[in-house]
């Protein structure tokens, strides 16, 4: 059985997000969405409950993935989880060497093996940054995030 682990913020989750979770539950047994409790980037919009709510009814009906809490690294979320992958999504090249030096990084501490899976074309654009300053402005985000989370970030 083949388990991977798809880690993040997920500050809030994006359809790029969704796209990608998907994807990876195809590739795996079983998928674990780890969700961080912080992140060292930014002040959360949401909070993890809230997060983790939004994230069980977005993948509610797909059956091999589990949202779980990400405490400490991903690597040791990943050995928690008996996780064999870690699963990050490229949106870009300017992605590349960040989560190059992070999947080397994981391989190095752990042994556990990163796969990248590019963001579909129309998705590349999206990041959680950017739904966050659009949802500041009061701005539609139809397209951009799923029903749930456009209904909860509307104001």
């Amino acid at each position: 059985m083949k388990n991977a682990l798809f880690a993040g913020t997920f500050d809030p989750p994006t359809l790029g997000h969704l796209d990608i979770i998907c994807r990876a539950a195809s590739l795996f047994d079983h998928l674990y969405i780890g969700i961080a409790k912080e992140s060292t980037k930014h002040s959360p919009l949401l909070t993890c409950e809230e997060r983790t709510e939004l994230l069980r009814e977005i993948c509610g009906s797909i059956d091999n993935v589990e949202i779980v809490p990400l405490k400490g690294l991903a690597v040791d979320c990943a050995a928690e989880w008996k996780a064999d992958y870690i699963i990050r999504g490229l949106r870009s090249t300017a992605d590349f060497a960040f989560e190059y030096q992070m999947a080397c990084s994981n391989h190095q501490m752990t042994g556990v093996e990163t796969i990248l899976l590019f963001s579909s074309r129309e998705y590349a654009h999206l990041s959680s940054t950017l739904i966050r300053e659009i949802a500041s402005q009061k701005k539609s985000l139809k397209g951009f995030v799923p029903e749930v989370v456009e209904k909860m970030l509307s104001f």
